[in-house]
């Protein structure tokens, strides 16, 4: 059976074949930039084959930040791709992401902020990839 990486973080991208494993440097000259907003993301890595059903969590301590986007990127392709977004509770999903990814998660209150990414019935290689969470204020 294909094995399925997932990684959520700037990183590299590890994939189990049936032919061994296979490395790819995914981010040789990336440079992540934060503004004073430590923002959680879990886990760091995720191997999980085909068929199987994932979460990852994406969380900050920034009451003010509303706006929480998801993103993919493939490996090859220098563009991330929008998954969607949380905006207080209203969660929208782009509709070539929809079959197969659900964003939950509330930015509203006072309190941190928690959002996270399922993804089922895994597929190599459509999710093989690195995925990223932003949280923001809302314009």
């Amino acid at each position: 059976m294909t094995q399925v990486l997932i990684i959520f973080a700037i990183s590299s991208l590890w994939l189990q074949g049936t032919r061994g494993n296979f490395f790819f440097e995914l981010c040789k000259k990336c440079v992540c930039v934060c503004v004073g907003v430590k923002v959680d993301q879990t886990p760091p890595a995720l191997l999980s084959r085909a068929g199987d059903k994932v979460q990852l969590v994406c969380s900050h301590a920034k009451t003010d930040y509303t706006l929480m986007h998801w993103y993919q990127q493939t490996p090859g392709d220098h563009a991330l791709k929008r998954i969607g977004h949380v905006y207080y509770s209203e969660i929208k999903h782009e509709e070539s992401f929809e079959k197969h990814f659900k964003i939950t998660g509330d930015m509203s209150g006072e309190t941190a902020k928690n959002g996270s990414l399922f993804i089922s019935d895994l597929k190599a290689p459509d999710h093989t990839a690195v995925y990223y969470c932003a949280a923001s204020y809302a314009q």
